[in-house]
C-alpha cells in the first residue's frame, strides 16, 4: 500500500513567503504520492497570484480560498 500526504498550509498576507514555504516544505517531503494545499484565508495581498504561479510549475501544490464572510468585523481596540 503506498502511502500518500496532504500537507495543509493556512495563509494570509504571505505573498513573500509563500515561493519560500513550498520550496522548504518540497525539499523535505520523501513521500512520491503528496500534495500541497494551501488555503488563502482572505489575504489582501498578492498571495493568489503567487499561489497561482505555484501551481503552474508543481502539479502537487493547490489552493484554496476562503470565501465565506468573515464572521468578525475589525474594529480600532477589539474584534466584534
Amino acid at each position: 500500500m503506498e502511502l500518500s500526504l496532504t500537507v495543509l498550509i493556512p495563509i494570509r498576507n504571505e505573498q513573500e513567503n509563500i515561493t519560500i514555504i513550498s520550496d522548504e516544505i518540497l525539499s523535505k517531503i520523501i513521500c512520491k504520492n503528496f500534495e500541497l494545499l494551501f488555503v488563502n484565508d482572505f489575504s489582501e495581498d498578492n498571495s493568489e497570484n503567487e499561489l497561482k504561479k505555484l501551481t503552474e510549475k508543481y502539479s502537487q501544490i493547490k489552493y484554496i480560498n476562503n470565501e465565506k464572510k468573515r464572521p468578525w468585523r475589525r474594529n480600532k481596540h477589539r474584534y466584534t
